[in-house]
């Protein structure tokens, strides 16, 4: 299991494939990771702004993290922060 400083890490050294290719601005972590209580099950949940639309390529975006990562990631757009229930999220992000 990989720890939350070995992921920024990562992160950190592929951001500007992630600018260049999915036109990533910002990359935020939240959920088991973000709150240190993350199992060998856990999945790496993860909040992506992007600069203009993603569509289907999310699930590129995804795979990519996925195996650059050699973790199950979940990827969300910023949007979803607009969500009434997205108070619980907010309290998690990690900015990376």
């Amino acid at each position: 299991m990989k720890s939350l400083t070995e992921i920024k890490k990562i992160i950190n050294n592929i951001k500007p494939i992630l600018k260049k290719e999915f036109n990533v601005e910002n990359i935020f972590i939240f959920g088991s990771y973000a709150r240190g209580d993350q199992t060998e099950e856990s999945d790496l949940d993860l909040i992506v702004e992007i600069k203009g639309f993603i569509g289907l390529n999310i699930f590129d975006l995804e795979d990519f993290l996925e195996h650059k990562l050699g973790l199950k990631v979940g990827v969300l757009t910023s949007s979803v922060l607009k969500s009434k229930k997205a108070n619980r999220i907010k309290r998690d992000l990690i900015h990376v």
